[in-house]
């Protein structure tokens, strides 16, 4: 059979989008190729989605057959038991037409811009033209030419002269001894 889509309009909102589609699996009906959620809320403030189940195909069985006819059947109101004694209310999917859109053209108008002359700024007293670029230095300002892409020293993996080229070593500093005999201090004189 060919490809199919119905609507759900009342999911729990626990229930996901695998699971629909293994309801359907399960019960013989069809292979699901996607599930649509859509979160709502009831006056209540209770929460429930809408799906939307479309079909890769629908399986070659009696089960499908029948399930097919009642959701197409205006008549009758098909419920899916999923888990008794929950069901599903089915109805068929009807993808609403979109509005046609119009092409939309722009009211012809006569705009002729005004003519001024524009005259390149001197060099002098004008900072605009150029690029401003962060280097590991800091912020650079290239003005008037393109800026290097890359930093060399990030091309050709130079350390900046910071880095220590040596081991660190551990130097043993006398500690000073707290003898008995320190000097008198005024109370509040801090050392």
């Amino acid at each position: 059979m060919s490809s199919f889509s119905v609507f759900i309009p009342r999911v729990f909102a626990n229930i996901s989008e695998k699971r629909i589609a293994n309801v359907f699996y399960n019960q013989n009906i069809g292979e699901v190729s996607k599930v649509d959620l859509v979160k709502r809320t009831n006056d209540k403030g209770d929460n429930y989605n809408m799906a939307f189940v479309h079909f890769e195909y629908l399986f070659d069985s009696t089960a499908a057959k029948i399930f097919k006819r009642d959701v197409e059947d205006p008549a009758v109101k098909t419920k899916l038991v999923y888990e008794d004694p929950w069901f599903w209310l089915v109805l068929p999917f009807e993808e609403k037409e979109k509005p046609p859109q119009q092409d939309f053209t722009p009211p012809q108008q006569d705009f002729t811009p005004p003519q001024q002359d524009f005259t390149a700024p001197q060099q002098n007293y004008f900072m605009g033209y150029g690029t401003m670029m962060m280097t590991p230095q800091g912020p650079m300002w290239y003005p008037m030419q393109a800026p290097p892409m890359v930093p060399p020293q990030v091309v050709y993996g130079n350390r900046l002269n910071r880095q220590r080229s040596h081991p660190k070593k551990r130097i043993n500093v006398p500690k000073k001894k707290l003898t008995e005999q320190t000097p008198d201090r005024e109370e509040g004189e801090v050392y």
